[in-house]
C-alpha cells in the first residue's frame, strides 16, 4: 500500500520497505509481502485484459454493423477475444511473473485508450 503524508506544500509518497521499485514506480509483485498487495496486482491484470476484450468486442460490434462487414476482420477480432479470455482465465494469484507481464505489456495500451 502507498501511504501519503503531507508536510507543508510537499507531498511525499512512502513505500513499504519490502517493495522494490522497477522502472517508473512499479512495485514488483514478487517483492510484495501481503496478500492484499498481491490481490491488487492480480485484479489489475484481470481488469486490464477485460478492458482489452471490451475494446475488441466494441470493434466487433462496429464491424458487424457495417453494410458490408469484413469477414476476415471479424474472424481476427474473435481470435483476439478468445486469446485474451484464455489469458485472463489462466492468471493465478501466485503467478507473479505473468501478472507483471500483463501489467507491463498491456498497461500502456489500456492507459492510452482510456486517456482519450
Amino acid at each position: 500500500m502507498l501511504a501519503t503524508s503531507a508536510t507543508q506544500s510537499t507531498r511525499v509518497q512512502l513505500m513499504p520497505a519490502n517493495v522494490v521499485l522497477t522502472g517508473p514506480r512499479v512495485p514488483t509483485v514478487s517483492a510484495m509481502s501481503t496478500t492484499t498487495d498481491r490481490l491488487a496486482r492480480f485484479e489489475t491484470a484481470q481488469e486490464m485484459i477485460g478492458l482489452l476484450i471490451a475494446a475488441r468486442a466494441r470493434a466487433l460490434s462496429d464491424e458487424r454493423g457495417k453494410s458490408s462487414p469484413n469477414g476476415s476482420a471479424i474472424a481476427a477480432l474473435l481470435v483476439e477475444i478468445d486469446r485474451f479470455d484464455d489469458e485472463r482465465d489462466a492468471l493465478r494469484l501466485d503467478g507473479f511473473a505473468e501478472i507483471e507481464r500483463v501489467i507491463r505489456e498491456y498497461g500502456p495500451t489500456v492507459k492510452a485508450a482510456h486517456a482519450r
